[in-house]
């Protein structure tokens, strides 16, 4: 439209000066200047219409680039607006998830220190150790038993400071397997231990060094400490309906069934570590 209506003024203001000249030239040579004064009116008139017109195009246009950067600063500032109540809204939800995170932790830290508490507690001030032993079997090295426990060092009483690394106390769960026998007979462990229960059997490795030894006039009894590494088997020993147990000697073995107390007392153990293995997993 711009290019038609300047077509139009410049052909038109050419016209009415080629008109004006026509009208000049008639009067000097006394010609009949008619058709010369029609000419240029109407050559002024497209001038003066296209000018006319192409004024008003312009400011149309200039109000719409006006309009139209209007509401581009608006939509930029709507989506500015947007985007600061989406990042303010992302960095509160973050906030609400690190808290409900925290929160969770210092509940299960809160149950495992409940748990830690019923335990019977030895303390040993020069190595800032703790050991917890479980309440159903007699910490007693020459009985005939597995037996579990817990090694502690850190605030371990202090549910907060299980939830940073900088503070977790350190938590290691481990059984006793001991073995008595009266009138001073050895069994002289020498293989792994062998545990079957109502759906698998499990080899724990052992030899003969890993064992220590003891005895008196009528009793000699024998034992060694495992490291819990996984909570599977030991809970499937815990839970299995028959769980049996044998000790392989250098002539002879022995074989017997776990009781239920020594049921019991993993079940105790392992509640207390799988929750500290579960603290352990979370991102703090």
């Amino acid at each position: 439209m711009y290019t038609l209506l300047a077509f139009l003024g410049v052909g038109g203001f050419a016209c009415f000066i080629f008109g004006v000249i026509w009208l000049v030239l008639s009067k000097i040579r006394k010609k009949d200047t008619k058709d010369s004064k029609r000419f240029t009116l109407i050559s002024l008139g497209v001038f003066i219409v296209s000018t006319i017109a192409f004024s008003t195009e312009g400011s149309d246009d200039s109000k719409d680039k006006v309009v139209k950067s209007t509401e581009t600063t608006v939509s930029k500032t709507k989506e500015s607006s947007t985007n600061k109540e989406e990042n303010n809204s992302t960095s509160s939800n973050k906030e609400l998830t690190l808290n409900e995170s925290k929160q969770k932790r210092l509940d299960i830290a809160n149950q495992l220190v409940n748990e830690l508490s019923v335990l019977i507690r030895e303390d040993d001030t020069m190595s800032d150790s703790v050991w917890f032993y479980n309440t159903y079997l007699e910490n007693y090295t020459n009985r005939y038993q597995v037996s579990p426990y817990i090694s502690a060092a850190g605030d371990v009483m202090n549910p907060e400071s299980y939830t940073s690394f900088s503070t977790m106390p350190t938590l290691k769960a481990s059984v006793r397997y001991s073995y008595v026998s009266s009138e001073a007979k050895w069994l002289f462990i020498n293989d792994d231990i062998m545990i079957k229960t109502d759906t698998n059997r499990y080899d724990i490795p052992t030899s003969y060094n890993n064992w220590e030894r003891d005895n008196s006039a009528h009793e000699t009894w024998e034992w060694t400490h495992v490291d819990i590494k996984s909570t599977s088997m030991y809970l499937d020993m815990a839970n299995s309906n028959s769980t049996l147990i044998r000790l392989q000697g250098k002539k002879y073995y022995d074989e017997r069934e776990l009781t239920q107390p020594e049921k019991d007392a993993l079940k105790q153990i392992l509640s207390i570590y799988e929750k500290y293995e579960q603290l352990k997993q979370y991102d703090i």
